[in-house]
């Protein structure tokens, strides 16, 4: 190989080198905060907003337990379900959010006996899906929609999740 092409492939390599560490240090830079993500306290709210808490950890790379979502069951539950109570549904295992912020799950969740407020465990399904931006005021929020065959029909399906400093 000639000195010339030897230089021009080095400087390639630079080049790309360079690139690749610059796009994953705006990447990292570009994780969510660890801690509670949960909507804002509102009178004027109805409780089936579905109200999603996400707890992120491992710097803002993971959504760990309790992260989930609690609902009515309105008039007509599934089976063994009680009418009209309020149950949690905790994602089953901890998700990765990735490197652009975006997270999801859909899939099979057992509701324990006291989770369900009935004598057994429920099984029942549930997705949710979502990504984290910088809000209006530069901290980060969690923007998504979820969903059970658990909860009421009217239950909202859509979510913004400010973070909530101080919390866990």
């Amino acid at each position: 190989m000639t000195r010339a092409r030897t230089l021009a492939l080095t400087l390639f390599l630079a080049l790309g080198l360079t690139a690749a560490l610059a796009s994953q240090s705006v990447a990292a830079g570009n994780r969510s905060t660890d801690g509670l993500y949960a909507p804002k306290a509102s009178g004027n709210l109805p409780y089936s907003n579905g109200a999603v808490n996400l707890e992120v950890a491992s710097g803002g790379g993971k959504i760990v337990f309790p992260s989930g979502v609690a609902c009515y069951t309105g008039s007509t539950p599934p089976v063994g379900v009680p009418s009209y109570d309020e149950v949690s549904i905790h994602i089953p295992r901890t998700l990765t959010i990735a490197v652009g912020g975006s997270f999801s799950f859909s899939g099979p969740v057992t509701l324990s006996a006291e989770e369900a407020r009935s004598e057994a465990p429920i099984q029942t399904t549930y997705t949710i899906k979502g990504r984290f931006r910088k809000g209006r005021d530069g901290a980060y929020e969690a923007i998504g929609t979820d969903s059970s065959p658990i909860c009421q029909p009217s239950t909202q399906k859509s979510f913004t999740l400010p973070f909530v400093p101080g919390e866990r």
